[in-house]
């Protein structure tokens, strides 16, 4: 069995973070990739995959007759296409919600240090931020502009 310790300190985050209730130890867990870019990587995840899948298996299979090949081919794209039509208007409002300025806050709240504003727990000076800000700035080109030039 483990043992899990009962913590009620407060980071130096700021309140709405939640980070000063009580948590267990074992719930808590760091994060090494900012939680923001998350709905960026799982359809760009999932449709590479598909397509991955497509070029491996279907492509290259000579043994499978030329119009079969073509038809797995239209499926695979119907998906992939209408998958990121469905996840395409909240990537994008993520993507430019990365890139809204930083919310600073009072002195009773930690000084006058800036947090982002979708993760209380990511400081703007951290490392971490800028990562992440500097990929929101490239999934501007692959999301918001980048999948309508596809559709075109």
């Amino acid at each position: 069995t483990s043992t899990t310790t009962e913590t009620s300190t407060c980071s130096s985050a700021p309140p709405a973070a939640n980070w000063c209730t009580s948590r267990t130890s074992a719930t808590r867990r760091r994060r090494t990739f900012p939680r923001a870019t998350t709905p960026c990587n799982f359809p760009l995840g999932v449709i590479g995959a598909l397509w991955l899948g497509y070029f491996a298996f279907v492509r290259g299979n000579k043994a499978l007759p030329l119009e079969k090949r073509l038809r797995i081919r239209a499926l695979v794209t119907q998906i992939a296409l209408v998958g990121s039509y469905l996840v395409y208007p909240a990537v994008s409002s993520k993507v430019f919600r990365a890139l809204r300025p930083c919310l600073e806050l009072d002195e009773k709240y930690g000084g006058s240090k800036t947090w982002f504003r979708d993760d209380f727990s990511l400081p703007c000076d951290s490392s971490k931020y800028e990562f992440m800000r500097a990929f929101a700035v490239l999934m501007v080109f692959v999301w918001p502009f980048g999948v309508p030039a596809v559709y075109f």
